[in-house]
């Protein structure tokens, strides 16, 4: 009779320890899932910032070539069809002897939504600026303009596991 007591004892004594280890085994999947998704939403930041990176760097290169009416022949920012649409707008600029000057400028990036392969990145941008176009002569042409340009642009992933290209850019509402 003392034996059944005994076994009932210690089955009691281990349900409330977590049967030999329950509870740590539970804690370990938490741990591992809990840094799983931490390591997760880690590269999703890096990789959000590379693509704050490349539009950024977009812009800057876009600044510049609206006076100069060039691109660097070594520019890592653009690739695709957006670059052969920069290069079109540049030469009918450069045809037309107009170069453009900013004159204030808010570019901002509004969202920016990876491809759940990270291949791709599509980017919302607003860029309210005031410009003034000038000749090749040093001159005003006519006044300064007020624009409003929103734009919709997709990125893709570069050779670099962190860098990515502007690849195509169009306007939106």
């Amino acid at each position: 009779m003392k034996t059944p007591i005994v076994i009932t004892g210690i089955a009691c004594v281990l349900a409330m320890t977590g049967c030999g280890g329950g509870k740590t085994a539970g804690d370990t999947t938490s741990s591992t899932s809990n840094s799983a998704t931490a390591t997760q939403s880690a590269t999703l930041a890096r990789l959000k910032a590379a693509v704050r990176s490349s539009l950024s760097a977009y812009h800057r290169l876009s600044v510049r070539s609206l006076w100069s009416n060039t691109i660097d022949s070594h520019q890592v920012a653009i690739a695709g069809p957006a670059l052969s649409n920069l290069r079109a707008a540049l030469a009918q600029r450069r045809t037309r002897g107009v170069r453009v000057r900013l004159l204030s400028d808010r570019f901002h990036i509004t969202s920016i939504h990876l491809d759940p392969s990270f291949a791709t990145a599509t980017a919302l941008v607003a860029d309210p600026q005031r410009v003034q176009p000038y000749g090749y002569d040093g001159r005003p042409l006519g006044r300064a303009v007020n624009l409003n340009e929103h734009a919709r642009i997709e990125l893709h992933r570069a050779e670099r596991p962190l860098r990515f290209v502007v690849w195509k850019v169009s306007a939106t509402k």
